[in-house]
C-alpha cells in the first residue's frame, strides 16, 4: 500500500509540471498573429527620430515670402560725396541730393518746372551786386510751395538761391536771375536734382506783377 501511495503522488507532480508547461506554451503568439506587445529595434528608434528632426527642420527653415526694396547706388551731392543706395524716385525728385551719372537718362530728362508762390517780397528791387534768395514757409502740395523772396539774406534764412542760368555760383542782380520766360537751369551740382527751373508767382500778394522764371539750386546739408 505504501509503494502504491508513492507512484501516485509522482504521477501528480509529473501531471502537474506537465500542465505548467502546457499553460506557458499557450502565451507565445502563433504564427500569422502579431503579438500586442510590438518589439522596436534600436535602428528603428534612430531612423524615426531622425525623420521627425528632419520634418521639424524643414517647417522651420521655410521663410515667409518678403519683398525688399530696390536701390540704386549714389552719392551725395557729388561725385566724391558719400556713398549711399537710394530708389529711383527718391533720385529723380525735385531737389535730390543723390548724384547719379548720366542722371538725365535714369529720370527721363531734366526737372520739371516748379511753382513758387511769393507771399512776401523786399519793398524795392536791388543792383547788380544783390543776391535773391527764397525762404520757404511750410506751405507745400505736388504743384506749389509758398515762400518769401529775399534780398541779401543770411544763408540760413535762406532755401533756395536764385542761380544763373549758365549754372555759376555768383547769380548777381535782376537782370541775371529773373526771366520772362522758362530758362534751361544748368545744374550747380550736375548729376543731381538741386538746381531746377521755376516760376515766381506773385498773385497772392494781390498786384499786378507778372510771373517771373528763374533757376534756383536748393540748400541741402552744408
Amino acid at each position: 500500500m505504501a509503494a502504491a501511495s508513492t507512484y501516485l503522488i509522482a504521477e501528480k507532480n509529473r501531471d502537474g509540471q506537465r500542465g505548467i508547461t502546457r499553460a506557458e506554451a499557450g502565451t507565445t503568439a502563433s504564427p500569422g498573429k502579431r503579438s500586442a506587445a510590438v518589439t522596436t529595434s534600436p535602428e528603428a528608434v534612430t531612423a524615426s527620430r531622425a525623420a521627425g528632426t528632419t520634418e521639424a527642420g524643414q517647417k522651420k527653415k521655410a521663410p515667409a515670402a518678403t519683398v525688399s526694396a530696390t536701390c540704386l547706388p549714389a552719392t551725395y551731392k557729388l561725385p566724391t560725396g558719400p556713398a549711399t543706395c537710394e530708389s529711383k524716385k527718391d533720385i529723380c525728385t525735385v531737389r535730390s541730393p543723390y548724384y547719379v551719372k548720366n542722371i538725365n537718362s535714369l529720370c527721363g530728362g531734366p526737372p520739371a518746372l516748379q511753382r513758387v508762390n511769393i507771399i512776401s517780397e523786399p519793398p524795392t528791387g536791388g543792383d547788380p551786386s544783390v543776391f535773391y534768395c527764397v525762404a520757404w514757409t511750410g506751405s507745400a502740395s505736388d504743384t506749389f510751395r509758398d515762400a518769401v523772396l529775399l534780398m541779401n539774406a543770411p544763408g540760413y534764412q535762406c532755401g533756395a538761391d536764385l542761380v544763373d542760368p549758365s549754372g555759376t555760383r555768383d547769380a548777381l542782380g535782376e537782370a541775371i536771375v529773373f526771366y520772362d520766360t522758362e530758362q534751361d537751369c544748368t545744374p550747380l551740382y550736375p548729376g543731381t536734382r538741386l538746381t531746377y527751373p521755376a516760376v515766381l508767382d506773385y498773385s497772392s500778394l494781390g498786384d499786378q506783377e507778372s510771373p517771373k522764371y528763374v533757376c534756383l539750386t536748393e540748400h541741402v546739408g552744408a
